[in-house]
């Protein structure tokens, strides 16, 4: 058996024998989501992610970034939506919101903080999600001046 041959038969038994570990964001398909969807979890993405690059906690970065969309006018790519008073702002779907902005922390800056399996995806997951509920909640019960 010559070399390269020897060296793929091996390389192929260690990818069999040892798969890589799939990240949650190849299975959420953006391409499913409406593009107000889309705007809305990249600017928590982005805003989680920049905080980590800051040096916050996970926690404190994701506090940062729900509070900073809690108003769709936070968002700068959605001003135009704003405008225009496009009806797509109404339909987001809040319950596809959560997986679709893990995936995209998780493509974006998940290596460097450790989103690297399916556990620790879901534990973030489920992080996003009650902190984005509480932040909800809170909101609805604030008397407004």
């Amino acid at each position: 058996m010559s070399g390269v041959a020897l060296f793929a038969l091996i390389v192929l038994v260690f990818s069999t024998a040892f798969p890589l570990n799939t990240l949650a964001f190849e299975v959420v398909n953006t391409d499913e989501a409406n593009p107000i969807e889309v705007k809305v979890a990249k600017g928590y993405s982005n805003k989680f992610c920049n905080g980590i690059a800051m040096g916050l906690t996970k926690q404190s970065a994701l506090n940062i970034a729900i509070a900073e969309n809690s108003k769709p006018s936070f968002n700068p790519s959605l001003w135009t939506a704003l405008v225009s008073n496009d009806k797509q702002l109404e339909t987001i779907d809040k319950e596809k919101l959560p997986t679709l902005a893990v995936s995209m922390v998780a493509r974006d800056c998940g290596d460097p903080i450790g989103l690297n399996k399916q556990a620790e995806l879901d534990e973030f997951a489920a992080d996003f999600t009650s902190a984005l509920r509480n932040s909800t909640e809170e909101s609805t019960n604030t008397p407004s001046n």
